[in-house]
């Protein structure tokens, strides 16, 4: 028998495996990725080889975290939207540079007590 023949196996002998990725797979993938698995952990959890993800779950991984941020992001503008007071302070000092400045006039030195406040205006005077 000569394996260069049998349909199965490719002229050098090696077994011929065509891997077809299932629409869940490609789901998973996507799903583990978005979520920051690194793809040595997305191989292992779908039971193939680094490679194989690499080759056939390219646009997969690259897209996973995309599709994830875009969807968090959707979600905080709708509670910015909504009026919710700490995502609408986080997004004005994030994304419109807003900052909370101190003005040095304003600054006012409480006294310990009273005696110390009188004390020190009488000086003044």
């Amino acid at each position: 028998m000569t394996i260069a023949n049998n349909e199965n196996f490719h002229e050098d002998g090696m077994p011929d495996i065509t891997f077809n990725p299932t629409e869940e797979q490609r789901t998973d993938v996507m799903r583990y990725s978005g979520v920051g698995l690194i793809q040595s952990q997305i191989a292992s959890l779908i039971d193939i080889d680094l490679k194989t993800l690499r080759k056939y779950f390219r646009k997969e991984l690259d897209i996973g975290k995309a599709k994830t941020n875009a969807e968090i992001g959707q979600t905080f503008v709708e509670k910015v939207k909504s009026g919710d007071t700490a995502s609408m302070i986080w997004w004005t000092k994030t994304q419109m540079g807003w900052k909370e400045k101190t003005d040095p006039a304003i600054i006012v030195n409480v006294p310990k007590s009273l005696d110390d406040f009188y004390a020190d205006n009488e000086t003044e005077s």
